[in-house]
């Protein structure tokens, strides 16, 4: 089986591999990277009826291995899973609302957003990936508070990953500020003197700057984003509603 290729937005030419689509961040022309509809992968009634017995990873894994299996081993991307949605992190529960409408609690994570869930898939595989290739990456990301918070925790001593947050002044929480200001090592967070359209506009700039780059690191392609235009934050938020409906229907 050939491997899923992603291509841009702006350039339909452009089609990769979910790993050099990792690594970009971006796409060519300042892009996203998608999958082609008809590229989707289907996981059968069965395996969604089986879920009901499945951790989050467990789920995690049926969800995710079908874009990645020709490129991470079955049981590696089982351990990186597992290690990223251990006991601490799992949701909870998912509660009933009124009528037919129910609530998954996605507040469990190490920073209490619903993004640490993302962040920690996304920290884990780009991290196997650089480690493979035996090379670094600059995680670039712009907050508003949220964001910044769940990546620098789910990169924060990762072997091949140094992270750069930018998060406005004065425009998060005390709490929000500290958990990226608070952890050092290969965390690097910089108050910006402006709201979050100057940070993500400076996000954007340097990434897109490949002769920076190469300036500073001799290396073109050392920057890579972690925000939501990455296509390794977009999929894991795929695992969501079968886990909330694998619990709904554990319960009859």
């Amino acid at each position: 089986m050939k491997p899923i290729l992603y291509y841009s937005t702006n350039n339909r030419e452009e089609r990769v591999t979910f790993e050099t689509a990792l690594l970009n961040g971006m796409a060519s022309r300042f892009g996203l990277y998608m999958v082609a509809r008809n590229d989707i992968p289907r996981i059968s009634t069965r395996i969604i009826a089986d879920m009901r017995n499945m951790t989050y990873g467990e789920v995690a894994f049926h969800v995710l291995y079908p874009f990645l299996q020709e490129e991470i081993p079955e049981k590696t991307l089982k351990d990186l899973l597992n290690d990223a949605y251990n006991e601490g992190v799992i949701p909870t529960s998912v509660d009933r609302v009124f009528g037919g409408t129910h609530i998954i609690w996605l507040t469990r994570g190490p920073t209490y957003s619903f993004k640490d869930y993302a962040a920690r898939f996304f920290g884990r595989v780009l991290n196997y990936f650089l480690s493979k290739r035996g090379i670094r990456k600059v995680v670039i990301v712009a907050t508003s508070g949220d964001t910044g918070g769940a990546v620098a925790n789910a990169l924060y001593g990762l072997s091949a990953i140094d992270n750069i947050v930018f998060y406005p002044k004065s425009l998060v929480s005390d709490g929000q500020r500290r958990q990226m200001t608070t952890l050092k090592k290969n965390i690097y967070a910089f108050e910006i003197k402006g709201d979050f359209d100057v940070c993500q506009a400076l996000a954007k700039h340097i990434l897109g700057d490949k002769a920076f780059a190469k300036e500073i690191f001799n290396d073109r392609e050392r920057f890579t984003s972690a925000n939501s235009i990455s296509i390794g934050r977009l999929i894991p938020q795929a695992v969501y509603p079968f886990f909330a409906y694998a619990r709904m229907g554990k319960r009859g």
